[in-house]
């Protein structure tokens, strides 16, 4: 597993500094969390459902100086959450520029920032890359998200065995609820209008789908994933 309950200072500072300063506030450092149980269906598959937690001194027990989340961080483990390693061992996923997956060193990136006046740095996953828009008082940020990269590696997560496959238990709810909406929307298809069947089939279809994933759970064996071509950076924020 790659939890950690009281991680380093030195897991906890992010890989790298951006160069550019984007027009955004300061905020504080964070880590991905993985509650007991979690996980939501995608594209056909199980994924861990993650949280950032932020690390915001006064807040949730979390004292200022070094260590100060340990506390923290020991209530999350008792409570049966997994940490995730802001620097894992074998990297996270991401999307290069040529379409494929590459890893990278941790999931946490800091942007040198100044936002309501007030000069710092903006943590953001490393799956978020940002193009300031406009000039001056005037620009503002906006962020693309790497969905496909995040979503592999969070799919890494479980094949690796550093989280917890899901089990039909964890996800049963979620089906049985598909279930009823694919049953609401079946009853309300009267009329027989196209866009009214493909509402209809559509949400059948992901009931099918979500109960086949569902009947494999028992089946699968966590195994380790091959190790991706190491990425040496992230791209660089644009500008508009």
């Amino acid at each position: 597993m790659q939890s950690v309950s009281q991680p380093s200072a030195a897991s906890l500072q992010p890989v790298g500094i951006a160069e550019q300063r984007l027009p955004v506030a300061p905020n504080h450092r964070f880590v991905l969390v993985h509650a007991a149980g979690a996980y939501e269906f995608k594209d056909g598959r199980w994924l861990p459902q993650l949280k950032a937690h932020r690390l915001r001194p006064g807040v949730n027990g979390v004292r200022r100086g070094h260590g100060g989340w340990s506390n923290y961080f020991g209530r999350l483990v008792s409570e049966g959450a997994t940490i995730i390693d802001p620097i894992p061992t074998d990297g996270v996923l991401v999307t290069g520029d040529d379409g494929n997956l590459e890893t990278v060193d941790g999931y946490m990136i800091p942007w040198p920032a100044r936002g309501k006046g007030i000069t710092g740095t903006h943590y953001k996953l490393v799956w978020s890359m940002p193009t300031v828009v406009g000039r001056g008082r005037s620009a503002i940020v906006r962020w693309d998200f790497d969905q496909d990269g995040y979503d592999a590696w969070r799919a890494h997560l479980v094949e690796s065995g550093a989280l917890p496959a899901p089990r039909a238990v964890d996800v049963g709810q979620q089906v049985i609820v598909q279930r009823k909406r694919a049953e609401r929307h079946a009853r309300g298809a009267h009329d027989g209008a196209p866009h009214v069947q493909r509402k209809v089939e559509a949400e059948q279809g992901r009931l099918v789908a979500m109960e086949t994933a569902t009947a494999a759970l028992e089946q699968v064996r966590p195994k380790r994933s091959t190790r991706r071509k190491k990425a040496t950076k992230r791209p660089a924020a644009t500008g508009v």
